[in-house]
């Protein structure tokens, strides 16, 4: 072919009628074109199979690495881009494979053939002239069973990226993205891998992961998340960044500067500020086309920008290396300490914010199934740290807490104010809201969370829930869930303890849900389960690395006088109520006819007496009598138990299952209740914080019976005893 292109003659869907072998995906020919450099101004294309490639990469070599070439597993045509280069998205043809970079230096390559060979890809796995043990730097190469159109690309390497985990770089997703191969002299030769198994268009079941969503399907506020991965990283290298800037000389280009600046800017998101300047001072290599308020005004656009996808940090790197750029960068600073027994012994202890619990700088997490009792215990213990109060026990060492109340700020505001009635104040507890965004990097609620950790350094941060601080989080994912430790992480850098409330599984498994680097990153993990009987909340800790993990954490409800409402009805408070209970010890156990009462209860909502009474005298759970009146006998005894051992509410007329999280309006207060407008008996009532009662003139006694009486209720202490034995 002539316009310096040498591109093979080829009848490619001649290829595509032979049979796909699987046993056979490294020896299939691939359509493979192949640059002198990255200036594409010549290829040469040709059919190799991975196995050619793989020898073909070994014995390539070069004075540098600007030197090397560069292979694309696709087929080009003759168009050229104003420069001359024939390696641009419009020129590519047909693809016969996919090809995927690493550049995070976390992953060995050995390890990203053993997961393609678990998903049984077949792939060619080498590294790149920069790659070192310490620092990992590979490339992979996937073959299609038939060659495709350029447009299905990036569903295939999103389903190589799912194989992965997740780990490749963004610019993998580039249609004409070519890779260098080969060494550079007086270095190792390149380490590859082949791994035998089926092409990756016949592994249509693997998860796909990493491909930027269309725009058009995303609401504005929910762009940003799903772009570049490397957008993630919590801390910008910034030594690394400097020197990839070093490389790209020329500034002039505006594609090239707008590329560069987005790239810092999210990339470098925590210190937007140092990103910033960066930009500026690599932009004044072009002093002519250089604007202070030009670039001020391009920067702060970067966070509005919906028209195509987030460039991450990756981007830069991408730019720096086809300027020549290695890839290397002066290491930081080892922090490897090197201690004899003598050391350990003489070496100061960790400190403690709850002793043999929590340290400063920990993450924890408290996690259970809903309503199990986690929004009532964290605050308890926010509030005993923030007071130097013991908790359970435990010792604390006093210090200002922020409490994140992300899910019902209000009604967290009502559990403060019942740990203020009951312990006194707490003026270094603080409570945190409007805080509804801590996933994206550049949230306006993280950098301002940030900003007030720095200020004022707290003991304790509790978020509360992780779900709620962290909307749209993809909990299975563990780039997603390495996000939310990040976040954690960084948090607690100035010494402080962060605990995250999250659920359980549905299984109520021993670990919090989502993905299990949530659970290894822990330092504390403490699981919350109700007892269904006796209605004791136990914490079980799952782990602890302040301490054993046999520590009893144990507590009931009790309620505090709230005042009353707009309606000068009286309001009850839930709070936390450490008790002693040993293990296997019960309180108040109900009877069976007591839980089936409970569970018709908890089927219905909130009923009325008259139709809790029907549900549990028709289903016959609470008594199999033959007899209706002997069934209503045995709900009447139920419904007595429940209210003696405060499992249920009776307030407007209806019943419901006590959890604590209910603004506990007394019957007191519904002087409008069903019983009430039936009996016309409006007699003031009162909440003593652990049952409601019933105030006469001269006698007070239990209101739950009061609740359920019929028209001639006792009105003596002696009556009601009476009343009592006879239901």
């Amino acid at each position: 072919m002539g316009n310096g292109a040498r591109a093979l003659e080829l009848d490619l869907s001649a290829l595509n009628t032979k049979k796909d072998d699987p046993t056979q995906a490294l020896d299939r020919p691939l359509a493979v074109s192949r640059f002198p450099n990255v200036r594409a101004g010549q290829v040469e294309s040709s059919l190799l199979s991975l196995r050619q490639i793989a020898q073909l990469i070994g014995q390539t070599r070069a004075g540098s690495k600007a030197d090397l070439p560069l292979l694309k597993l696709a087929t080009f045509g003759t168009d050229r881009t104003p420069k001359g280069s024939l390696r641009h998205d419009g020129n590519l043809q047909a693809i016969s494979g996919i090809e995927g970079d690493y550049d995070a230096g976390q992953i060995a390559p050995e390890v990203a053939a053993e997961r393609l060979r678990a998903a049984g890809l077949a792939a060619l796995v080498y590294t790149t002239p920069s790659h070192t043990p310490a620092a990992p730097r590979w490339r992979v190469l996937c073959p299609l069973s038939v060659t495709a159109d350029p447009a299905d690309r990036e569903g295939h390497c999103a389903r190589v990226n799912g194989a992965l985990g997740g780990i490749l770089s963004p610019e993998s997703f580039t249609r004409s993205q070519t890779y260098y191969y080969g060494a550079v002299d007086e270095k190792a030769p390149p380490e590859v891998h082949l791994i035998e198994g089926r092409a990756i268009d016949k592994a249509t079941e693997l998860p796909a992961m990493g491909r930027p969503v269309p725009v058009a399907e995303l609401p504005a506020d929910d762009l940003e998340p799903f772009f570049a991965s490397d957008v993630w990283d919590p801390a910008p290298d910034w030594t690394r960044i400097k020197s990839a800037l070093r490389s790209i000389k020329d500034a002039s280009d505006r594609t090239t500067w707008l590329e560069i600046g987005q790239a810092l800017h999210h990339g470098g998101k925590a210190d937007l500020a140092e990103a910033y300047r960066l930009w500026c001072v690599w932009s004044k290599r072009c002093p002519e086309k250089y604007d202070e308020a030009s670039q001020r005004r391009t920067w702060a656009s970067f966070s509005s920008d919906r028209k195509g996808a987030v460039l991450g940090i990756g981007t830069l790197f991408h730019h720096a290396k086809l300027a020549g750029w290695s890839g290397e960068s002066t290491p930081a600073p080892s922090r490897l300490s090197f201690l004899t027994p003598t050391d350990c012994e003489t070496a100061p202890s960790r400190g403690y914010v709850i002793k043999g619990f929590m340290a400063p700088g920990d993450v924890g997490c408290i996690f259970g199934a809903p309503g199990a009792g986690k929004s009532l215990l964290a605050p308890f213990l926010g509030y005993m740290v923030a007071s130097g109060s013991d908790a359970f026990g435990m010792r604390t060492k006093a210090g200002p807490v922020f409490y994140v109340a992300a899910e019902d700020p209000h009604g967290m505001r009502g559990r403060v104010k019942a740990l203020k009635l009951a312990h006194g104040d707490a003026p270094g507890f603080t409570l945190v809201e409007g805080v509804s965004d801590l996933l994206r990097a550049d949230s306006a609620d993280l950098v301002a969370l940030e900003a007030a950790v720095k200020e004022r350094a707290r003991a304790l941060i509790i978020i509360d829930t992780l779900a709620m601080a962290f909307p749209g989080l993809e909990e299975n994912s563990a780039e997603a869930m390495g996000r939310v430790v990040a976040v954690a992480r960084r948090l607690a850098e100035g010494g402080a303890a962060v605990v995250l409330i999250h659920h359980d599984t549905k299984a109520e498994g021993a670990t919090p849900r989502g993905h299990s680097l949530l659970n290894g990153a822990l330092d504390v993990a403490l699981h919350v389960k109700r007892d269904p009987e006796s209605g004791i909340i136990r914490g079980t800790l799952t782990k602890n690395r302040n301490g054993a993990c046999d520590r009893d954490i144990a507590f009931n409800i009790a309620t505090e006088d709230g005042g009353t409402d707009e309606d000068v009805d009286k309001i009850s408070l839930p709070r936390c109520n450490p008790i002693a209970a040993p293990r296997g010890q019960r309180e108040k156990r109900l009877s069976p006819s007591a839980l089936a009462a409970l569970g018709v209860l908890s089927k219905l909502g909130t009923p009325t007496e008259d139709e809790w009474r029907q549900a549990c005298v028709d289903g016959r759970t609470v008594s199999a009598s033959e007899e209706v009146k002997s069934r209503q006998t045995a709900f009447r005894r139920a419904v007595a138990d429940l209210v003696r051992s405060e499992r249920v509410l009776f307030q407007w007329g209806r019943y419901s299952e006590n959890d604590g999280f209910e603004a506990m309006i007394d019957l007191v207060a519904s002087s409008q209740g069903d019983r009430q407008r039936q009996t016309g008996d409006m007699s003031p009532l009162v909440a003593t914080g652990k049952a409601a009662v019933m105030a006469t003139d001269s006698d007070i006694y239990p209101l739950g019976y009061v609740a359920m009486s019929p028209p001639d209720a006792p009105q003596s202490p002696l009556e009601l005893s009476e009343w009592a034995g006879m239901i």
